[in-house]
């Protein structure tokens, strides 16, 4: 006779839950600010939520202080031999990581300094850019090339336009969890000993 057991099988969600599930594991993030109901849903039925998806191998990682509820892979390096990626890597040119470290880097400096929303403009971004555009052989900036890298970043949440300001970026706090703090000043460091004397910026934070 065929075993009943279902130990094995994801439990059942609430029904107010599962639309957030499906945003979380769809778009890898649910913001507060932009799905305040869904963000609920996820804070009231986190337990039964980190359950089902613990047997998806995800797990996810609830910052209520910044609003922010983000999926992440669960697996070992070990594990992942063995079981598919349900989240498979995206990786970035160096351009877009550069790009990366700079919002991460003004994003620490906002933060240390006591804003809480914290916003970048185009002009900023281009500026703080300019020293490490010879990584990328390029000795100018490329608005056009700029522009789709911000795109990027925003489909991945790390940033959001202010509609009130055309040009002006939100960086939000899922950049925290995309870059540590640590590993931004060491990513620092590291492009700067490969830049002339004269073009490296401050690394201090």
């Amino acid at each position: 006779m065929p075993s009943t057991a279902t130990t094995d099988c994801p439990p059942l969600l609430a029904d107010a839950v599962r639309p957030a599930v499906v945003e979380l594991m769809r778009q890898g993030v649910v913001l507060a600010a932009k799905r305040p109901s869904q963000f609920e849903q996820l804070q009231r039925h986190l337990p039964q939520v980190r359950h089902y998806l613990a047997t998806l191998w995800l797990e996810v990682v609830l910052d209520e202080s910044a609003g922010i509820a983000l999926l992440q892979q669960q697996l070992s390096s070990e594990a992942k031999e063995s079981h598919p990626e349900l989240i498979p890597p995206r990786p970035l040119t160096l351009y877009d990581t550069l790009l990366l470290l700079v919002l991460r880097r003004h994003f620490q400096q906002r933060e240390t300094a006591g804003e809480e929303q914290i916003t970048i403009d185009i002009e900023q971004i281009e500026s703080q850019l300019l020293p490490f555009l010879p990584l990328t052989n390029s000795a100018r900036q490329d608005r056009r090339k700029l522009s789709g890298a911000l795109e990027r970043l925003r489909e991945r949440k790390i940033i959001q336009p202010l509609r009130s300001e055309s040009g002006r970026y939100e960086i939000t706090a899922v950049i925290r969890y995309v870059v540590g703090a640590e590993f931004l000043q060491q990513l620092l460091l590291e492009y700067e000993q490969l830049l002339p004397a004269s073009s490296a910026p401050p690394s201090r934070l």
